[in-house]
């Protein structure tokens, strides 16, 4: 999966106004709409997408969307 398929599912996470943009440097926890719930639904994509399982302790040290994809591809 290549980083520009990841930034896109990632966003279908979200339940996004129409003001927020999701791109490879977003910081993710300063979406409007991260939650508990919405870590569970990336923990999901990766684990789906990318076939890693993710701790919500390894995505807490992540802050961009970029650092996620990094995360999940290594």
């Amino acid at each position: 999966m290549k980083l520009e398929e990841f930034v896109d599912q990632f966003a279908d996470q979200f339940d996004l106004r129409s003001h927020e943009t999701v791109a490879p440097s977003t910081c993710f926890k300063d979406l409007t709409d991260w939650s508990s719930l919405t870590l569970i639904m990336v923990i999901a994509l990766v684990q789906t997408e990318c076939g890693k399982n993710l701790s919500a302790k390894e995505i807490d040290n992540c802050q961009t969307v970029e650092d996620l994809y990094t995360l999940a591809k290594s």
